[in-house]
């Protein structure tokens, strides 16, 4: 009786009471980015819900738009500019509150959190649009990974590197999701130990993505099989956590708090009567402990999270073209440079479901 009681002590310690959800009304804020290029009629490149502190990240706004305008952010000797005299901000993409080239780049706020509801995104070599907008790439599979060049905010993010033990049980196991259990034991946003599974941070579904990315260059095992199997590439999670992930609902990304970068997670996006449980639980939830996870796997999983009709609407236009990047293939293959980098064509389309199509 005596362990019982000090079982339940420590059940009410532990458990916390929440209130049923609330249903919001409609119209909750939103941070629209939109492309300086196109008609009003057009919708926003990117649409995030204000939940940072009536706000949004800035810092998940800006490499959401650099992700699909070709990669480039400021790194290297740049990158250890920014915040000076001497970064020049419109040097990489940047985000202006009016649709004028000539206006402020606006600065990362200090607390982070951009709170304006509109903002447009302009392009070096674009300038005002003129009459060739600038391109974005419209599929995570036209997406090429930037090797050798993570932002910061990944890059920085504390990753415990794989315990030897959990070495000698990769090679032990033959299940990966086994080895993923015994090392995250729980739910790896929740710290919930029922109903747990292994989870993909770039989803088995993009294997192809996986293998044409070089993506195996970040795993722990040269010899998993599949590649995309690799411990590097799991965590365990609850199995609604798992199912709001790959419905693209909620993304792990790195935060700025207490003048560290620290995962979260973040939500993205939310259906009229589920904006209060998706606050309350999970927006801006701080992630167990990581070990062995590939920071490469996040950003991918972040950059592939972005792709979705919620959260990168303007291809819901109506009777409009669009510029989008495709990598250029042929009946012989895939289009390479001589660093074998893919080669990207520019090609237009009129609505999403054009998207993916007349590649050859």
């Amino acid at each position: 009786m005596e362990l019982q009681s000090q079982l339940m002590l420590i059940l009410q310690e532990d458990v916390q009471v929440r209130a049923p959800p609330v249903t919001l009304p409609r119209g909750v804020p939103k941070v629209s980015i939109f492309h300086p290029g196109y008609e009003k009629k057009y919708p926003p490149i990117f649409q995030f819900p204000a939940l940072d502190d009536g706000g949004i990240s800035y810092d998940v706004v800006y490499y959401a738009c650099c992700i699909v305008t070709g990669n480039n952010w400021p790194s290297g000797d740049d990158e250890a500019k920014i915040g000076t005299d001497e970064f020049d901000a419109k040097a990489y993409p940047y985000l202006t509150k009016t649709n004028d080239h000539t206006a402020p780049a606006v600065d990362r706020p200090a607390d982070g959190v951009l709170r304006g509801s509109r903002y447009f995104l302009y392009v070096p070599g674009y300038m005002d649009g003129g009459n060739e907008p600038y391109p974005i790439t419209g599929t995570f599979r036209d997406w090429v990974y930037p090797h050798n060049k993570l932002p910061r905010p990944w890059r920085d993010v504390n990753i415990d590197p794989a315990t030897p033990e959990t070495m000698r049980m990769m090679t032990l196991m033959k299940e990966s999701s086994s080895t993923t259990r015994y090392r995250d034991t729980s739910c790896r946003m929740t710290g919930g130990v029922l109903a747990t599974e292994q989870s993909h941070l770039i989803p088995r579904a993009e294997a192809a993505w996986f293998n044409t990315n070089d993506m195996e260059a970040y795993m722990l095992d040269e010899f998993a099989q599949p590649a995309i199997d690799d411990l590097a590439n799991t965590v365990l999670l609850r199995v609604d956590v798992h199912k709001l992930l790959d419905q693209k609902i909620i993304v792990p990304v790195p935060k700025m708090q207490n003048d560290l970068y620290q995962l979260v997670t973040n939500v993205l996006q939310y259906k009229q009567g589920t904006y209060s449980e998706l606050v309350r639980v999970y927006h801006n939830r701080l992630y167990r402990p990581l070990e062995g996870v590939s920071p490469q796997y996040l950003f991918a999983r972040f950059a592939w999270s972005l792709f979705s009709k919620e959260t990168m609407p303007i291809f819901d236009v109506k009777r409009g073209n669009i510029a989008v990047l495709v990598r250029n293939e042929t009946k012989e293959g895939e289009m390479v440079d001589e660093n074998n980098n893919p080669i990207l064509k520019r090609m237009v389309v009129s609505n999403r479901a054009q998207l993916g199509t007349s590649r050859k």
